[in-house]
């Protein structure tokens, strides 16, 4: 259970650090320039990771009891819904680093298979995406997904 807990927040946790590390890229630089540039923030990036942050991660999703699908989305403290606040409220702490370039919201929707579900469920997801700034990337758009629920037998 750990290991799949683990690898779902590597996921997760990668997904941060590309989103920080575009949030803070600045354009309009030569291709050497932005060579530098990026190494010397990747190389900052990387040094902030460390097997005791992931791990801190991975102990506060775990803290929620369990992230079915189906489970409480109102409590603060346990199931689904306290587990995608969480996640949202640390998309806009990185929002915040990117002086508000980064995009975060919910997305709803009902699933078109509902197996093992209420036919009334309706489904949320954490989006964050981060529009391109340099004159080659105005039109692209970044995004960052990963699974945060779990599957497990006891709700």
């Amino acid at each position: 259970m750990v290991r799949l807990y683990q690898y779902g927040f590597k996921i997760f946790a990668i997904g941060f650090i590309t989103v920080c590390f575009l949030a803070s890229c600045e354009p309009k630089r030569s291709k050497e320039e932005n060579t530098d540039i990026y190494n010397r923030k990747i190389d900052k990036i990387q040094a902030k990771i460390s097997p005791d942050s992931i791990e801190t991660n991975i102990r506060q999703l775990t803290k929620f009891y369990t992230r079915h699908t189906a489970s409480d989305t109102v409590s603060d403290t346990s199931g689904i819904g306290a587990a995608r606040r969480w996640i949202y409220d640390q998309f806009k702490r990185y929002q915040d680093q990117s002086d508000g370039r980064l995009h975060v919201r919910y997305t709803k929707f009902s699933p078109s298979n509902p197996t093992n579900l209420d036919d009334q469920s309706e489904l949320v997801n954490v989006l964050a995406f981060l529009p391109g700034t340099q004159l080659e990337s105005k039109d692209r758009m970044y995004l960052v997904t990963a699974h945060y629920d779990s599957r497990v037998s006891d709700i």
